[in-house]
């Protein structure tokens, strides 16, 4: 009698684990229509780079395809993965994004984010 409870009460812990764990709460959420739109298209990713004469600025043409989940820097692609809070940019099939820009923070010129530890801003062109 008590091996069935026990048996019991693990496949109901099973289920209700199971059932936290859906699709609803993964990493590769799609994003909404509007908020692809916004997104898509090319931006200019500026750099400040520190120098012996100051702030160097590069810029370099940025290109986000979100319903292909991919974009272009220069010749590179990434892969783009979209959470509910933001964007993230992975390099190849690395395992670690180089990038993430917040949904938060983007305006309709400006979207502000990190690129390999350093915050950045992209300007839509």
């Amino acid at each position: 009698m008590i091996k069935k409870a026990i048996i019991y009460q693990t496949l109901v812990f099973g289920l209700i684990l199971f059932s936290h764990c859906s699709k609803k709460g993964s990493l590769e959420e799609t994003i909404s229509f509007e908020l692809s739109e916004k997104i898509k298209g090319t931006w200019i990713k500026s750099n400040g780079l520190e120098s012996d004469e100051g702030i160097e600025t590069k810029n370099e043409s940025f290109r986000i395809m979100p319903e292909e989940k991919k974009a272009t820097l220069s010749e590179t692609e990434f892969e783009l993965r979209f959470d509910a809070l933001g964007m993230r940019v992975f390099p190849g099939d690395t395992e670690f994004p180089v990038a993430y820009f917040l949904f938060s923070e983007l305006g309709s010129k400006i979207w502000i984010g990190t690129w390999e530890e350093r915050v950045i801003r992209l300007f839509r062109q």
